[in-house]
């Protein structure tokens, strides 16, 4: 009976955003959001979100000025509801979360394109909260099993994927016709490890920033490639290649036809403070140009882009949080919020525990998957 009534109060905690970590009860999950309004240059407090999401704060997409999130990658929590935050009310929603794996979001007119890591691909309608599903990726020798982006255009849904044998390949799925189409196949050669592609689409073109590597070290790359796939023509071509050594792409951001590719070691190992060096690539000239150069307090957590600038969040487990502004048509870079009131702990790797989104003109900073001190 006491270990029923254990479990319960278990569960409760969860539910309520209490304990997260059993292992550790010095540690608890806590939920946040702050907003920075760049018109008038003030952060405020947002409300926080009714669950803590588990690790992967990055399976969120902005739909219609609101951000759904969708919690855990894979089928770990079926049933865990899908968490809505409208910014222009500062408001939280639950809705049951269909039956669905996520592991990649496309935006479209008609809903949300959710493609699983098992590649399976539902279309989730945003008004009705269903997810239909629609096959899943033709299971060919030719495809591979990696997927580095999706993306949605010319009303149909393409996902990118990378891996060796195959190399970069790129397939559709035509709504109307109920079809998968192989659209273009870049070989990769020369390694026999997954590559690392950072994918960012401009102006009639699907660019690949790919890191290619021959041993397995995780950092020794032999070459940085960029490769552009024309939606129109359906050609795959290699464009002019990444000047410098290789620099960690902490976040690429698309500005009408140009580029732009923040680039940075990797201090979150150490927790030093990064410099991050903006490279613009022009894609009409198919040249590259090296731009400023800014500190960031412990790297690059994530970025996203607004209507003139773009916004990197900065931070360590022992640093407070900090956002940089980029603006695109001075070529600068400010720091616009130098100490958001966050002063974490311990931060899942891999920048699991933030994500930034664009909404309602301004920058949502949402911070789910990390742990603070229990307050005593």
């Amino acid at each position: 009976m006491k270990t029923h009534i254990a479990v319960l109060l278990t569960i409760a905690a969860i539910l309520a955003g209490g304990c997260r970590d059993l292992r550790d009860n010095e540690l608890y999950g806590v939920g946040i959001v702050k907003i920075y309004d760049p018109a008038s240059g003030i952060v405020s407090k947002g409300a926080p979100p009714p669950l803590i999401a588990d690790l992967e704060s990055e399976l969120c997409i902005v739909y219609e000025e609101k951000i759904f999130h969708f919690g855990t990658a894979g089928y770990a929590q079926p049933t865990r509801p899908i968490m809505v935050y409208d910014p222009a009310a500062d408001s939280w929603s639950l809705r049951p979360r269909p039956r669905m794996d996520v592991a990649r979001f496309a935006s479209a007119p008609e809903g949300i394109y959710v493609l699983s890591s098992i590649s399976e691909l539902f279309l989730y309608n945003p008004a009705t909260n269903i997810a239909a599903p629609l096959g899943r990726i033709p299971r060919t020798p030719d495809f591979g099993i990696y997927p580095v982006g999706c993306t949605y255009g010319n009303g149909m849904f393409y996902v990118a994927a990378a891996t060796p044998g195959p190399g970069l390949v790129v397939d559709s799925y035509d709504p109307a016709a109920y079809k998968w189409e192989l659209r273009a196949k870049q070989p990769l050669s020369g390694y026999g490890f997954f590559p690392e592609v950072d994918a960012v689409v401009a102006e009639g073109g699907w660019y690949f920033l790919l890191y290619e590597r021959s041993q397995p070290d995780y950092w020794n790359f032999t070459n940085v490639s960029l490769y552009r796939y024309d939606f129109a023509t359906d050609a795959m071509e290699n464009r002019a290649p990444f000047p410098d050594k290789f620099e960690h792409c902490a976040y690429a951001a698309p500005r009408g036809p140009d580029l732009y590719f923040f680039m940075q070691d990797c201090p979150e190992v150490s927790g030093a403070a990064a410099v991050v060096r903006v490279y613009r690539y022009d894609s009409a000239g198919d040249a590259w140009e090296r731009g400023t150069a800014f500190s960031l307090p412990g790297g690059c957590l994530c970025g996203v882009t607004g209507d003139n600038a773009a916004y990197l969040l900065g931070g360590h487990r022992a640093d407070h949080l900090a956002l940089v502004e980029y603006d695109f048509a001075a070529g600068t870079a400010d720091m616009v919020a130098g100490d958001l009131g966050v002063n974490f702990t311990r931060v899942f790797e891999h920048h699991d525990g933030f994500r930034l989104a664009w909404a309602n003109g301004k920058v949502i900073i949402l911070g789910m998957g990390f742990y603070e001190k229990k307050r005593r």
